[in-house]
């Protein structure tokens, strides 16, 4: 997060997306419940990075920053979402909790037209992610906390003028 601040603080245009874990991390403050789901999903680890005890506690800065960030962005025929979109919807942008949460969607291509969708949230094995290259929907989580996995502990990114993909392997573990 600094890393993007700072960016941004030098003139770079970054767009940020909202995920499942930022989701649970603003509304783990809304009651006990939320707060233990969020910490079995990662917050434990969240307010250590962040030396805070509550969400509450985390500089507002922060707090800001993932306030705004967006539920999807759309590019030329590129849509970017954390999970998915769902198609049953007139709409495909009304349910936010399906950018959120949704795994495994059927695509209505009709609806999608020449539009091309971005996304992550379900791992996917490092051999299988470029291989989609000519899908209409891409996903680009190559499970990077995953690291005792085979297959699985890599960041990706997809650089779209070219349709290249950049895979990193984790390098904390």
């Amino acid at each position: 997060v600094d890393f993007i601040l700072e960016l941004r603080r030098s003139g770079y245009h970054i767009h940020t997306l909202r995920g499942n874990h930022e989701q649970l991390m603003m509304t783990s403050i809304e009651s006990t419940e939320n707060f233990e789901l969020w910490e079995l999903n990662g917050g434990s680890a969240t307010l250590k990075s962040f030396q805070a005890r509550s969400y509450r506690d985390i500089a507002p800065v922060y707090r800001n920053f993932f306030a705004r960030t967006k539920y999807f962005l759309q590019r030329g025929n590129f849509i970017f979402v954390h999970a998915g979109l769902d198609f049953r919807n007139a709409d495909l942008f009304e349910n936010k909790e399906a950018m959120l949460w949704i795994r495994d969607f059927p695509v209505d291509k009709k609806k999608l037209g020449d539009r091309i969708i971005i996304h992550g949230h379900s791992p996917r094995p490092v051999d299988f992610i470029p291989t989609q290259r000519e899908s209409n929907v891409i996903n680009i989580d190559g499970g990077c906390v995953y690291t005792w996995r085979p297959g699985f502990g890599y960041l990706f990114a997809l650089e779209v003028n070219s349709m290249r993909f950049i895979s990193l392997k984790n390098a904390e573990f």
